[in-house]
């Protein structure tokens, strides 16, 4: 399946700090701000919803379009069965062909997901491609960037709450995969998703369940928000991907609310083991880049104040938090650093997509 690139990011300014030393006092300040809201907030309260995927899904919300899918979700389909779209999904997303919404059913599903706590290897990547600079300067080494790793103990909280409560569903579709350990080129697919309507009572933290890919997992030219199209596999499942030029606007719950995401800089390196049929089993990586700071300014912009206040914190606090975190990436090559570095883990298990969901009417 061939699916459209999007264009090039959009461009964005620099900007100023204050000193290390006042940076430091207002980010505890923050620091200490989130973590006594997160743990007063109610268990029982809802994900607020805000973004480009939306990933406050619900189960009782789970749609279905496609021909109803009813064996067993153990049983992983042949690596190369596809499904394609129905009608019915090509009238609700007139911009789609049918090539862009044909999904390769062995699929993966996230499992674990949190951001990297330093910038040491293991917990980010090299984005900026030199091995002599590394950020957080009083964190790192190895070349690894991941500046944002200073969020890491409060946002890690929100996301793995997400994943447990399965408002947060993300499922990796890997095309072209081979079904003998040679190396390989290949299409990485990040898709938003939901549960199929026929399997709710699947454990999604566990087994192998039947997913609906969200429509929202596409922008307005239906490319998928994340793809990345040069990822190498090796005979040994090594898996590389992403580059310079490599994109992707994630919607995840950072301080009880949805925050998009967006990076430039891609880059995904990741351990496949597979199964005799060449299916894959697992998989766990890095998925890193660099977060333009206008642009993560201007998305916690647009989320109404009326969500931050639900989550228990003042918008204004936390963007001015993020305006005090330091730019280390120079992504659109102009000699000012413009961008955040950012790693993030995670970690799969074998899921099956069973289709497009129904779009909301």
């Amino acid at each position: 399946m061939l699916h459209r690139l999007s264009g090039e990011p959009d461009v964005v300014v620099s900007m100023k700090f204050r000193s290390s030393k006042q940076w430091l006092l207002v980010l505890f300040g923050f620091f200490v701000i989130c973590f006594c809201n997160a743990c007063d907030s109610s268990e029982d309260d809802e994900p607020q919803s805000s973004g480009v995927i939306d990933t406050t899904a619900t189960k009782e919300d789970s749609g279905s379009t496609a021909e109803e899918t009813t064996s067993s979700p153990d049983e992983l389909p042949p690596l190369d069965k596809t499904i394609a779209p129905t009608s019915a999904d090509l009238a609700a997303l007139p911009n789609c062909a049918e090539d862009d919404l044909i999904f390769v059913q062995a699929a993966s599903k996230v499992s674990a997901l949190a951001i990297g706590t330093s910038g040491r290897p293991q917990e980010g990547l090299d984005i900026d491609a030199n091995s002599t600079t590394c950020a957080p300067e009083a964190d790192c080494s190895g070349g690894v960037d991941n500046q944002l790793s200073i969020i890491a103990a409060i946002a890690n909280k929100s996301l793995e709450e997400a994943l447990a409560l399965g408002s947060l569903m993300l499922a990796l579709e890997i095309d072209g995969l081979p079904e003998t350990s040679v190396d390989a080129s290949l299409t990485i697919r990040m898709f938003a998703v939901r549960i199929d309507s026929t399997n709710e009572e699947c454990d999604w933290q566990a087994d192998s369940c039947l997913y609906r890919v969200r429509p929202d997992s596409f922008d307005e030219r239906c490319n998928p928000l994340m793809v990345l199209e040069n990822a190498a596999l090796s005979a040994t499942g090594a898996l590389k991907a992403g580059g310079k030029e490599a994109t992707l606007l994630l919607s995840i719950p950072l301080f009880g609310v949805n925050v998009k995401i967006p990076a430039t800089n891609v880059r995904m390196e990741a351990t496949i083991e597979r199964d005799s049929a060449g299916r894959v089993l697992s998989m766990s990586g890095i998925l890193a880049g660099a977060v333009p700071k206008e642009k993560l300014t201007g998305a916690l912009n647009e989320i109404p104040e009326e969500e931050f206040d639900a989550a228990g914190i003042k918008k204004s606090v936390v963007i001015q938090a993020t305006d005090l975190v330091q730019n280390d990436i120079d992504s659109d090559g102009d000699g000012a650093k413009e961008s955040a570095s950012i790693g993030i883990k995670f970690a799969t298990i074998p899921a099956v997509i069973a289709g497009l969901e129904a779009s909301e009417q």
